[in-house]
């Protein structure tokens, strides 16, 4: 075995800078993947944000046709009571407990 030590110092040299180069590329790699992750919890917070707000867009018109029927039925009532027609204010009594017990989270 015929080694010299300008031999074994270049090897030393090289494997050093091999594993430099081996460490760059993962932090790199990492650094890469990192940002990718960040990328898609970005992505998912805007998802989620114009989901809410279709979700609030949708709540808010649910609530205002509730009132709409509500105010409906309590015309209904007011007119019933003022005819004395017991029909329609059981029917209009109906309408707005029906409009009372429904769940407004309820799609």
């Amino acid at each position: 075995m015929d080694t010299k030590i300008s031999d074994l110092v270049a090897e030393l040299i090289r494997a050093f800078y091999d594993y430099l180069y081996e460490k760059e590329y993962q932090k790199e790699y990492h650094l890469t993947e990192l940002e990718k992750n960040i990328a898609v919890i970005r992505i998912r917070t805007k998802q989620i944000a114009a989901q809410t707000e279709n979700m609030k867009a949708y709540f808010d018109s649910h609530q205002q046709e509730r009132l709409r029927l509500y105010q409906s039925a309590e015309k209904v009532l007011d007119k019933a009571l003022a005819d004395g027609d017991s029909e329609y204010a059981e029917l209009a009594c109906k309408m707005i407990t029906i409009i009372r017990q429904k769940n407004p989270f309820a799609f």
